[in-house]
This record gives C-alpha cells, sequence and structure tokens, in this order.
C-alpha cells in the first residue's frame, strides 16, 4: 500500500499539522512517515511524542517517525547539514552550490527512500529543497499539498513593512504556485491565493490547530509549566517577528506602562522563531530589573493564556485559542500598521491608545469577569476563521488527502 510523507520544519508546523496526523494514524489504515527537516530536537516534541504514544497503542507498525538525516548516506547526511548552514547564513551561499547538492540529496530520498508514496505534505513554504522536492514529485505523478502553519493574522492585504501595493503583498503567495494543492484555514487566507481560485487547487478546510477536537487533546498534553508568579492582576502579551511593521518603541513604552503598577505581573511572549525575533531584551536593558516582567520566548503560548487574566496580542494567531477559550483577549492596534482579524471581527477588543489600555487594566483590576466583547461576534469569529465551514475540521482534512491518494 502506498503511504503519505508528511515533512515538517519547525514549532509552527508541528503545532498546526500534528492535529491531521493524529486524525490520520487514528482513522486511516494507510502507512505514512512523518520526517522533520530541521532540528533534530523536534523529536521530542511533546506533539510528537504524543502521536508515537498513539501509534504503540494502536500498535501500528507501518508509521515512522525520522529526521531527515537518518534516511540519508553518509555523504548526503553532511551535504545537508552543509546546506542548512548556508540557508541560515546566507553571506556564505555564493561559495558553495546549494542547488546542485539539494537536489542530490532530493533524488536519493525518492529514489531509495520514499519509493511507494502517493501523497507528499509539508507546510507553507516555498523554500528551494521543497521546491524542488514537488518538481521530483510532479514527474512521477506524485501530488503535493501544502498544509497550514498558521494563519492569516491581519485582515488587510498590505501586511509587510517592505510593502507597498497590492503586487507586492502578493508576492510570498505567489511563490507557492508549484503545489499541487494549498489548503488554507479559512477565505481570508483564500482571498491571497486569488490567482489559483480558478484552478480549483486551493481548498478551505478550517483551522486544525484551534478545533474543538484537537483543542480538548491538546489541554490535556500540554507541557505541565508551573509559575511562583502571582498577582491581583496576571497579564501576558505575545509579540510578532521584527519584520512585521511594528512600532517597536511604542512597544517599550506599553509594558513600562503596564508595569509601573505593583499589582500586575506582565510576561511577555517574545516570537520562539531565532533571528526573526526583535531583542527586546538587549534594546531596552531596564527591563532585565523589572520586578514584575518577565519577558521569554520559550514557554508554551496556552500554558500562559492558562495563567493569565488578560491577554494582549500584536496580531498573533496564538491568540485564536484565548478568543475560543473565551480568555479577555486585547488588540494592540495602536502598536503596528495593519487591522488585527480579531479586531475586525470584535471591535469591542481595540486599544487605540496607552489611555485607552490604561483604562482596560484598571477595569479588569477592579472586575476580572467583566465583558470583553459582544459574544455574536465571537462567535462570528470562531465560524468563520476557525470552523469552516463545520467542526468535522480533522476528518475533513485526512478525507481530502486520503482522496488525493
Amino acid at each position: 500500500m502506498k503511504k503519505v510523507i508528511f515533512f515538517l520544519r519547525h514549532n509552527n508546523d508541528i503545532d498546526h499539522i500534528s492535529p491531521v496526523i493524529y486524525k490520520w494514524i487514528t482513522t486511516k489504515n494507510i502507512p505514512v512517515d512523518i520526517v522533520i527537516t530541521s532540528q533534530k530536537k523536534f523529536l521530542n516534541d511533546y506533539r510528537i511524542e504524543y502521536l508515537s504514544e498513539q501509534v504503540e497503542a494502536l500498535e501500528r507498525t507501518d508509521v515512522h517517525f525520522y529526521h531527515i538525516t537518518d534516511i540519508l548516506s553518509s555523504k548526503l547526511k553532511w551535504d545537508y547539514n552543509l546546506c542548512q548552514f548556508y540557508l541560515k547564513h546566507k553571506i556564505f551561499k555564493k561559495f558553495t552550490r546549494i542547488e546542485s547538492v539539494t537536489e542530490k540529496i532530493v533524488n536519493y530520498l525518492i529514489s531509495r527512500q520514499f519509493k511507494d508514496v502517493g501523497l507528499f505534505c509539508f507546510d507553507w513554504t516555498d523554500n528551494y529543497f521543497t521546491r524542488t522536492f514537488c518538481t521530483f514529485a510532479k514527474s512521477l505523478f506524485i501530488p503535493t499539498v501544502t498544509l497550514p502553519h498558521g494563519d492569516v493574522t491581519f485582515w488587510n492585504l498590505i501586511q509587510r513593512e517592505e510593502d507597498i501595493n497590492y503586487a507586492h503583498s502578493l508576492q510570498p503567495y505567489l511563490k507557492r504556485s508549484f503545489f499541487d494543492y494549498i489548503v488554507v484555514p479559512n477565505q481570508l487566507c483564500a482571498n491571497h491565493y486569488k490567482f489559483m481560485i480558478h484552478e480549483n487547487t486551493v481548498k478551505i478546510l478550517g483551522s486544525p490547530r484551534y478545533c474543538d477536537e484537537w483543542l480538548k487533546i491538546h489541554n490535556e498534553i500540554k507541557p505541565k509549566q508551573q509559575f511562583d508568579i502571582d498577582a491581583p492582576l496576571k497579564v501576558v502579551m505575545f509579540l510578532r517577528n521584527k519584520h512585521w511593521n511594528i512600532n517597536w518603541k511604542e512597544v517599550a513604552v506599553n509594558i513600562k506602562l503596564i508595569t509601573q503598577y505593583e499589582e500586575i505581573f506582565l510576561i511577555v511572549r517574545n516570537h520562539p522563531r531565532g533571528k526573526m525575533t526583535y531583542p527586546l531584551l538587549e534594546k531596552h536593558p531596564w527591563m532585565k530589573k523589572q520586578r514584575n516582567l518577565l519577558v521569554d520566548n520559550k514557554i508554551n503560548s496556552s500554558v500562559l493564556m492558562d495563567w493569565s487574566d488578560i491577554v494582549l496580542d500584536l496580531g498573533t494567531s496564538a491568540c485564536w485559542e484565548s478568543v475560543k477559550n473565551n480568555k479577555p483577549t486585547l488588540m494592540l492596534e495602536h502598536l503596528h500598521a495593519n487591522v488585527s482579524t480579531i479586531a475586525h471581527y470584535m471591535p469591542k477588543t481595540i486599544i487605540h491608545s496607552r489611555d485607552e489600555l490604561l483604562d482596560a487594566l484598571r477595569k479588569f483590576y477592579k472586575n476580572k469577569k467583566r465583558k470583553w466583547c459582544r459574544e455574536s461576534n465571537r462567535q462570528k469569529f470562531i465560524k468563520e476563521i476557525i470552523d469552516t465551514p463545520d467542526k468535522k475540521v480533522l476528518e475533513r482534512y485526512c478525507d481530502f488527502l486520503e482522496g488525493l491518494m
């Protein structure tokens, strides 16, 4: 029987694609290989470990987990690690031939390791490895699919700092047109792929990460991190990558505004992706000495939401979970140049200024259970962004993938 291959790169991919793999393992009697293509430590990720436990409980012998170097020859293993180094340090790229080495690696994998494959699944990426893999797969008539590794957290189309027109804003999406199928969680995401809609290659299947079925499982398997941190008002703030058009100076001012009150403890959750993370502590050393402040990029986002009384957001899909759990979520729209998707659906969550932030903190300090949004708006957000078109999200993903095989 032909099998399906899932390639996973980073935390976000594992976060959003693991639910699909879980449903596949537990409902489809079709072999599957899960291949980590970045750091080997992700084989010990709590979501991957949970998938392994499911495989063991079901006594399945046709499901395997690998780091990509585990299935390469000794020579190609060295080549692959070298390619990864050059991709991270692009200044050295001109001194090597990454393209030709990548082609050798892909050819080896397809001809030696992936002989009986009916489908290749990736995340939303357009790197050279993926592009080359899809080219080889197409020549063998094996379909390729790109699955979500997040969501579109801004309602507007022109989002990035360097974008000044609609053509610029489409560039990241145009680069993914080499996939046979692009899967998105909702119509908002699909709007970015209008150039492919007529080809029937863009599929709207809902959010695997934030659907009810996976949220229930995730609540049981997420890290059991305990905090000795307590305060009358506990606040968590989620930041974006530094390449988004965020007013970082004003971010620091808002942190200072919040932490001037000893009654508040603030945890700032920086973005976990290495070089993309804004160096908040480096740029603002005073934060290291602030007693009621913790800046972190490792604590699980879901755990932080459970701990907090209020969630402050600059436009991340992580906060889909706080909205789904009806946790007070405020959108710091005055800190960036976009319109957050949550803010679009739930205008009452919008913070326009320092004044409004200060007033909101005072009100929640007095009453943590106060109403934070209009319930009809919250339900509309859930229906249109997460449960599209209905709550059978994971089943829909698996049925679609099986259909391609």
